[in-house]
């Protein structure tokens, strides 16, 4: 078979390219040209046809495994809910509006409870003047607000896990002017 040298011009035309692209494809080895500007018409169409039928297998290839993670990645979801669904029906699963619900009310009848101990303490214990109570009040409620702005244990270092917190130190102003009473209810000087 005779070799039929076309110019750049045909070869674009006949393959919908650039002169651009066509210089880019013999570049690569797909399209043939043995003379400047001069081109081997029937190797140059055989090797873009083959190159266009190599890409097409190779996109369906990965179409196909595309398709395939897809269908993996809906089936493990489905799986997923089933198991959350299943858990949930067996009470293993409960819904986080209902955990912060219930234990936001066991901390509000905790911190009732807390704040009660003063009027309590000094209820029971009637040696206890008004100025302890207070200091017991003020004692509590200031660890109530220390557990309320802790940082998490996560966000704790080792130095801030070993300080205290919440210690009540004693009124020295108040402490001058308070009478106190001993067990038996004698006045101490």
């Amino acid at each position: 078979m005779a070799i039929t040298l076309v110019p750049a011009a045909t070869i674009c035309t006949l393959l919908n390219l650039t002169e651009r692209r066509v210089q880019q494809l013999v570049d690569e080895g797909i399209i043939i040209r043995p003379e400047r500007g001069r081109y081997d018409l029937v190797r140059s169409v055989r090797g873009y046809v083959e190159w266009l039928q190599t890409r097409a297998v190779k996109g369906d290839a990965e179409a196909a495994d595309d398709v395939e993670k897809a269908k993996l990645r809906k089936l493990t979801a489905e799986a997923e809910l089933a198991e959350q669904k299943s858990a949930q029906i067996k009470g293993e699963l409960v819904a986080a509006s209902d955990v912060e619900r219930e234990w936001a009310s066991i901390f509000r009848q905790l911190r009732s409870s807390i704040l009660a101990i003063p009027s309590r303490m000094g209820a029971a214990l009637p040696h206890l003047t008004k100025h302890d109570i207070e200091v017991l009040d003020r004692g509590l409620r200031r660890a109530l607000t220390d557990l309320g702005t802790a940082p998490r244990d996560d966000d704790i270092d080792d130095a801030d896990a070993r300080a205290p917190q919440g210690a009540v130190e004693p009124d020295p102003a108040a402490e001058a002017g308070s009478e106190h009473v001993d067990r038996e209810g004698a006045e101490a000087t």
